[in-house]
Order: C-alpha cells, then sequence, then structure tokens
C-alpha cells in the first residue's frame, strides 16, 4: 500500500470543513480527495452506520439512530466524518463533560488507512473542543488493540495509572 505524505488541512471556520490536498494512493490506485466536515444530527444514520460497520470499535447496541441523533443535536457532542466524494471513509465522535472531553469512537475504512485520515479527524475534534475551553481529553483503548494503543500514543496520550475503569448500564 502506497502512503501520501505530508497531507495537509485548509479549514473553513464557519463550516468546520477542513481538505486533505493530496490524494490518498491506495494500491497505486488515486482515491477521491477526502474532506471531514462535522456531523449535524440528520446525519445521525450514517454515523451508526458507520460505526457499526467497524467491528474494532466499541459501539453498542443501544447506541442507536434516535440516541445518535439526541447526542448530535447537543453543543457537547463533536463528530467529524471523513468522506471521498459522498462515500464516508472515517469519523471521530468526541463528548464534552465539563472541564474534560472524550473520545468516543475513532475509525477509518481499512483501505484508507495510513493516510493521516485519522489523524486529520482527531485534529479537527480537538481544534473544536480547545474552542470551548476544555483543556484536558481522554480515551478508552480495549486491553487486546495494540495498534490503537500506538496511534493513540504518538498522539500525545499516555496511559495512565491508579485508575481503574468501571461502568454500569442504566
Amino acid at each position: 500500500m502506497t502512503q501520501c505524505n505530508n497531507l495537509s488541512s485548509v479549514a473553513e471556520s464557519s463550516a468546520n470543513i477542513a481538505y486533505l490536498t493530496e490524494q490518498p494512493l491506495i494500491n497505486d490506485v488515486v482515491k477521491p480527495l477526502i474532506h471531514l466536515k462535522q456531523a449535524k444530527p440528520e446525519n445521525a444514520m450514517k454515523v451508526v452506520e458507520f460505526f457499526a460497520g467497524h467491528s474494532e470499535v466499541a459501539f453498542c447496541d443501544w447506541q442507536d439512530v434516535v440516541q445518535t441523533k439526541r447526542m448530535l443535536e447537543k453543543d457537547t457532542t463533536v463528530v467529524f466524518l471523513a468522506y471521498a466524494g459522498t462515500k464516508i471513509v472515517g469519523a471521530c465522535f468526541c463528548g464534552i463533560l465539563g472541564s474534560r472531553a472524550t473520545v468516543n469512537h475513532l475509525a477509518v475504512n481499512s483501505e484508507y488507512r495510513n493516510n493521516r485520515i485519522a489523524n486529520k479527524l482527531v485534529d479537527a475534534s480537538i481544534g473544536v473542543i480547545k474552542d470551548t475551553g476544555v483543556k484536558r481529553l481522554f480515551l478508552f483503548v480495549a486491553d487486546d488493540n495494540n495498534s490503537a494503543a500506538n496511534f493513540w500514543v504518538k498522539q500525545g496520550f499516555t496511559e495512565t495509572s491508579a485508575e481503574i475503569t468501571l461502568e454500569r448500564d442504566i
């Protein structure tokens, strides 16, 4: 697989859109230009379908279209979608929780990986989150998902210690 190097983005502040200026090469075939766009409530079905199609993402059955639409209606939800033409090829789903924010889900279609799309999705999400005044971002990675853990370390995240994660469905 051939990788693109030196991808850059240009942001249109009012529309929250970023464009990758070089086209990804996949098996030496030029793919359509990738553009990032912040998701809106009307994108809920596409968001659910995208994440449900990625088994490596802990997207739960209860995260349905109704719940996702409600989340997208809130100012505390930040979701960016990466499009190749009209096809969603990547997505990052974040939430703001008071003075902290969390990355809930990140995925890129396998044929589009290694083209810095995940990096651009994360950067776009962090940009919106920083604008709210949030200073800390956290996330969870399955302990057997080494590639995800390595990706997040390269993004500047560090593993915490002296914490135990507990959760409960309500």
